[in-house]
């Protein structure tokens, strides 16, 4: 085998078959076990046959794709169909809740199905989309892989003060068999091989489990790329030796800050390369970055079995310890943004601010990710998308919305013949949103589509079209808990970021124009608290497990710009001066005078933003 190539599998996968190398048998012994069901995917999840942050996502999305192939009984409607393929992937985000891959894999797989729900009513379908969804992170996990091994060898061989090949270090195995194939920090040793640039990659021995003698040695010999094991305790020594150019590992959980859990030991490393002065590197895909955290205090830190350390081959062998001794075994550790010199990912690359020791991890996904949705390009969330067309995003208007709904069938039967008798008006009540209603024969409905800007600006002020989506499935869950108090919604495309909904015609109107008129609302008080009473219930903690819970939490913090937007219109401009107010002046600078007056609303306001 040529250098560089990847032999090894650590997931095989055909639709409706799915194998696991047991690397718990590794070095000595090559078996693969079949996983069957979800169930089986989390025993094996749990018992470590699969590990590694990247492949226990795809393991765990893939066990379940095999399930819902394989079900002799197939759920009949949407909602047996949802809650079959979320109450199964919430339990396997219980099998290793420290590596964050596995409840992003299992919130978008849920966000994709959620999306399929919103167009189609039947059940088979949704788990069509499903293990096609899974399918394809297989296939992203692998680019994803080779794109950081790129970035990676790129960024230390750029970096390095060393004139000829380089020799790195490593920690724990993040090679092929931590990830669908490639790597990610070995990824990046293997980029470095391949291109002619690499010395000696040494790797620590990473006890308690092994994983580096076992795993990662075995990767390397097998691929003969020129490597050396150490003990764990012989890395400082080394360091100081001269000897290392530059330190590379993997991430289970990378906070907002850049603060990183990882293999225990990790840390270790980290502070002595700072120590002497050796580039540190974290290397891992975004959907290693959880940005519902601000640091690494909040990464739950799994403890694994006292038996990895009081018996040998990893707690499989003979007792080694003195007979009750006490045991602290974490799996991770956290090691602080501080000493870490740069995060590479499969996006590029994440560097510190000039003269901060931590990270501006939000500010480079709005960046990179971000704008490429306000571009056009939105495979970067391409698990998620919601289109039923290969079509890239264009701005609707009057004309082009009928040819729009004309290629959706279930929108042009709604609205009913003859099309020449369709019409469109553009409402404009909408600051954010361009907002239409199109009137049929039989039928009409309001289409709302998300731009690339704040409407009511204009393209001085951009913004992602992706609120769209998060708006469309919140008004799809609230209207499942309160359907009363909430419009229907028809049809979404994420691609497009339209939402098609429910028409309340006249003589209902916008409750602010309603005020402005000085209409009086009797039942108002009544409906609100009935609305928010079973939406915010049922969608707090009082009601669903901490698992869903986090995972809607981490979702919802993808929409990342509208909160800012929230923050910086409702609770800071209005109370300073700002040159976003010209939008608003002079017509409420009389307004704005008695509001920056009242020191009292100035508290109140201040008591809501703290919190």
């Amino acid at each position: 085998m040529a250098a560089g190539e990847v032999g090894l599998q650590a997931i095989r996968y055909s639709r409706g078959r799915l194998q696991l190398l047991d690397q718990r048998k590794l070095p000595l012994e090559t078996i693969y076990i079949d996983v069957y069901d979800s169930s089986g995917g989390w025993h094996a999840i749990q018992d470590m046959v699969v590990r590694g942050a990247p492949a226990i996502a795809i393991a765990a999305a893939l066990s379940l794709a095999v399930e819902a192939v394989n079900l002799e009984t197939k759920p009949t409607s949407l909602d047996e169909a949802l809650h079959f393929l979320h109450t199964r992937l919430d339990h396997l985000v219980t099998s290793r809740p420290t590596a964050v891959n596995l409840l992003d894999a299992a919130t978008k797989l849920k966000n994709k199905t959620s999306d399929a729900a919103l167009r189609t009513s039947n059940a088979a379908e949704i788990l069509v989309v499903y293990v096609d969804a899974a399918e394809a992170m297989l296939a992203a996990d692998i680019a994803s892989n080779k794109a950081i091994g790129d970035y990676g060898a790129d960024l230390i061989s750029g970096q390095s003060k060393r004139d000829g090949k380089l020799s790195v270090l490593t920690h724990c195995n993040t090679g092929s068999l931590a990830t669908a194939a490639y790597g990610t920090a070995l990824g990046v040793i293997r980029s470095l091989n391949l291109q002619g640039k690499l010395n000696t990659v040494y790797c620590t021995e990473t006890r308690p489990f092994n994983q580096g003698s076992r795993l990662t040695a075995y990767e390397l010999v097998y691929e003969k790329i020129p490597a050396v094991l150490i003990a764990d305790s012989a890395a400082a020594a080394l360091q100081s030796s001269g000897k290392i150019d530059a330190v590379v590992v993997g991430a289970d959980r990378i906070a907002s800050n850049g603060d990183t859990a990882n293999k225990i030991g990790t840390y270790n490393l980290a502070l002595a390369a700072f120590h002497h002065g050796i580039p540190f590197y974290v290397a891992a895909p975004l959907t290693s970055i959880d940005t519902a955290l601000s640091s690494g205090d909040s990464i739950v830190i799994e403890e694994r079995s006292s038996k990895e350390l009081t018996h040998s081959h990893a707690g499989h062998g003979p007792q080694v310890a003195a007979s009750g001794i006490s045991v602290w075994n974490p799996a991770f550790d956290i090691t602080p943004a501080k000493l870490i010199t740069a995060i590479i990912t499969d996006k590029g690359i994440i560097t510190k601010p000039e003269g901060s020791l931590v990270f501006d991890i939000l500010g480079f996904l709005n960046a990179h990710v971000v704008s490429n949705i306000s571009n056009g390009d939105l495979n970067c969330r391409q698990e998620e998308s919601g289109s039923d067309h290969d079509e890239k995003f264009y701005i609707l208007n009057s004309a082009t919305i009928i040819q729009y709904i004309k290629k959706h069938s279930s929108l042009a039967s709604k609205l009913g013949s003859p099309e020449s008798d369709w019409k469109v008006q553009e409402v404009g009540d909408g600051n954010l949103n361009f907002v239409y209603i199109v009137e049929g024969t039989a039928a009409s409905f309001v289409l709302k589509q998300a731009v690339p800007y704040v409407r009511c600006v204009g393209e001085s002020w951009p913004m992602t079209p992706d609120r769209a989506y998060f708006e469309a499935i919140t008004l799809k869950k609230h209207g499942a808990l309160c359907p009363q108090h909430v419009p229907e919604i028809y049809h979404f495309d994420r691609t497009m970021s339209a939402i098609v909904m429910q028409y309340l015609e006249p003589p209902h109107i916008i409750l602010r124009k309603g005020f402005i008129k000085g209409i009086y609302y009797p039942c108002l008080a009544e409906h609100m608290s009935e609305y928010m009473a079973r939406t915010l219930f049922f969608t707090s903690l009082l009601a669903i497990s901490t698992t869903t819970h986090r995972s809607a939490v981490a979702e919802f913090c993808g929409n990342v710009q509208l909160c800012r937007l929230t923050e910086q219109v409702i609770f800071t401009e209005p109370y300073m001066e700002s040159s976003n107010n010209r939008w608003t002046s002079p017509q409420l600078d009389e307004d704005v005078r008695a509001l920056r007056d009242d020191e009292i609303l100035k508290v109140e306001v201040a008591g809501l933003k703290a919190k």
